[in-house]
């Protein structure tokens, strides 16, 4: 028998915490009940609570008025409706077709307006179009408001553009780090500091500022940096400023990338499987994080469930980046749910199909992972010719520049030889430990290599015995 309120509890687990939250701050019921299913609510979409049923006695129609009430509220904030809102109204003054009901709305708009809004370099663009579509029209009052709206708004309009040359440049010195590894960028860092804090900033570059934070600090794996700044963050969503849905699942699956490096896993996956509670444009790079942290928690078949539902997604992206990455770990998650053939199958065509896009980026997580699965299957004659036809080993001496780098495709590489008799086992024990000294400082580094070890003793059990016995103590 369907549940009378099941069309709401779908509903419900479609909110996000933070959303839940800001209405609880905002409300102002008389009605003790609605306050009641508030709290519920907020209570049933955090992922790790255990539900708590709603009163099934209530009239209906407070659920759905309530619900009514919540799609207006969260509406009414939204940012990128806003944006939305603003690019329609620049269309319709554009093309002639603005209503005299929507003049009026607008130039109420202006004339309220105070502070810094999310998009406002957009809406003075928007403003700077009205008052040319007023003043051809000979409107001269409406066209002198609008005016004074622009000139007092001109140097925050100016600083907003100057800040816009700044992030873009700072963009191209970060994403040149993180391709090429030959860029120093943490001369960056207090600007974009100082730009997020900034209430003089409009909130779209406020918001830009703190992603590529996020990106410096993952380049220089400064985690408790980016902690700190997520920390920051978080009270800013809480006021339900920044809020729109997009940015939310951003945030959330930044925090599993922040949680994940302090090996905090739980709180990792909730706020993965948050992150993928609103499908945007980044949706199977969401799925792709959240995978690759189940696997990593030995929870196999969850992850192949969650990657299998989204392969269709896969197929049809254009993003190679997301592509790439998104088969890596379905591959892992194949393998490590006993799927092997299925796996090395996968790869190959994966490998046949986009040769060309993966050798151009993010070779290096997929070869890791095929590498890995031969090795497990004792293909090691595959794993070198691999290596040697796509020439890998000459790509990973630029590779190895990376903060991140770790020598696992070095390592398989390694041990491939020694099982094909190339090299003995001193050579391999001088190779791993060359690798070992540079890696172990680093506390991060150190737990992954750790995991690789285990892995890979069985295949050169008194070669890795040392390093078991290190790492034991």
């Amino acid at each position: 028998m369907r549940h009378k309120l099941q069309k709401f509890e779908s509903f419900v687990q479609t909110l996000l915490p933070h959303e839940v939250g800001y209405l609880l701050q905002v409300q102002q019921f008389q009605d003790a009940d609605n306050l009641d299913i508030l709290r519920r609510i907020h209570h049933n979409c955090h992922p790790l609570n255990q539900a708590v049923d709603f009163d099934t006695e209530l009239d209906k129609r407070k659920y759905s008025n309530l619900k009514k009430w919540i799609l207006t509220r969260l509406e009414a904030i939204d940012v990128d409706l806003s944006f939305h809102n603003l690019i329609t109204l620049e269309e319709q003054i554009m093309t002639d077709a603005i209503m005299p009901e929507t003049e009026q709305a607008f130039l109420q708009t202006l004339a309220d307006y105070q502070g810094m809004s999310f998009y406002f370099s957009k809406l003075y663009e928007v403003a700077r179009r009205f008052q040319q579509y007023l003043a051809i029209r000979m409107r001269f009052q409406d066209e002198g408001q609008v005016s004074a709206f622009l000139s007092v708004y001109e140097p925050a309009y100016t600083m907003a553009q100057e800040v816009q040359a700044q992030l873009d440049q700072a963009t191209q010195d970060l994403t040149r780090q993180y391709s090429r590894y030959d860029t120093e960028t943490r001369k960056w860092e207090p600007w974009l500091h100082q730009t997020f804090f900034d209430p003089r900033v409009e909130g779209h570059s406020r918001y830009l500022a703190v992603v590529r934070l996020t990106m410096l600090y993952i380049n220089y794996r400064e985690y408790d940096k980016l902690r700190t700044l997520y920390d920051a963050l978080d009270e800013v969503f809480r006021t339900g400023a920044f809020y729109s849905r997009r940015l939310l699942v951003n945030y959330y699956a930044n925090r599993l990338i922040l949680h994940s490096k302090f090996g905090e896993w739980d709180e990792a996956i909730m706020y993965g499987y948050l992150s993928i509670r609103h499908q945007t444009t980044e949706y199977l790079q969401y799925i792709t994080n959240l995978g690759a942290v189940l696997l990593r928690c030995d929870r196999a078949a969850e992850a192949l469930d969650l990657m299998q539902g989204a392969v269709p997604e896969m197929r049809k992206t254009q993003n190679f980046h997301n592509k790439t990455g998104f088969a890596a770990f379905y591959i892992k998650s194949l393998y490590d749910n006993g799927r092997q053939k299925q796996a090395l199958q996968y790869a190959e065509s994966f490998l046949r199909s986009y040769q060309s896009r993966i050798l151009a980026q993010r070779w290096h997580l997929f070869f890791s992972v095929y590498l890995q699965v031969l090795t497990h299957q004792q293909q090691y004659a595959k794993v070198l010719s691999l290596v040697r036809k796509h020439k890998l080993l000459e790509k990973e001496k630029e590779y190895r520049k990376r903060p991140a780098y770790l020598p696992t495709l070095h390592w398989y590489y390694l041990v491939a030889r020694y099982q094909e008799g190339q090299i003995n086992q001193e050579k391999l024990a001088a190779a791993l430990a060359e690798d070992w000294e540079q890696v172990k400082l680093d506390m991060h580094k150190y737990g992954l290599l750790r995991e690789l070890v285990e892995e890979l003793y069985p295949h050169a059990p008194q070669v890795f015995a040392p390093y078991r016995r290190e790492i034991s103590l």
